[in-house]
């Protein structure tokens, strides 16, 4: 799947759905809008808008090239002022599959532990400057010992 790249040097790569993937931020926002029977201009004009953009790692090229190529595309549109792009979050070791049912789930957290206490353990460990791994020991021995 996907179409190859077409660039010496990246071999064996591919570009999935991106340019349908993230148009889809704008269609969203349109469809919210009409919903709503709100302008979703406002949202995308370059007046008044501060938009950050907050993605892993693996998604930088089509935030910062794909993405903004098309808003240019389309002119007039709001390009991203910020773009934080940090590392992969796994879970004991393993990436997280909502699927497969390898996830931590908001739901349960919030049952069982406070929302700072949450905070607290992905700010001090969160995956800003290498991959970082969730583990439900040291999350429950941060809430009870931090």
């Amino acid at each position: 799947m996907g179409v190859d790249v077409p660039l010496e040097g990246f071999d064996g790569k591919k570009i999935y759905v991106w340019v349908e993937a993230v148009s889809g931020y704008l269609s969203a926002s349109k469809q919210w809008a009409n919903q709503r029977g709100e302008s979703w201009e406002k949202y995308w004009s370059k007046d008044g808008v501060k938009a950050y953009y907050i993605h892993g790692k693996d998604n930088i090229p089509f935030h910062t090239l794909v993405w903004p190529a098309i808003l240019l595309g389309l002119k007039n549109l709001h390009l991203p002022d910020h773009i934080v792009s940090i590392e992969f979050l796994t879970l004991e070791g393993r990436k997280f599959s909502t699927s497969r049912n390898w996830a931590v789930w908001v739901p349960y957290l919030l049952e069982r532990y406070e929302a700072d206490s949450i905070r607290y353990f992905l700010i001090a460990n969160g995956p800003e400057n290498r991959d970082t791994d969730f583990s439900w020991r040291e999350f429950i021995y941060s809430h009870n010992g931090e």
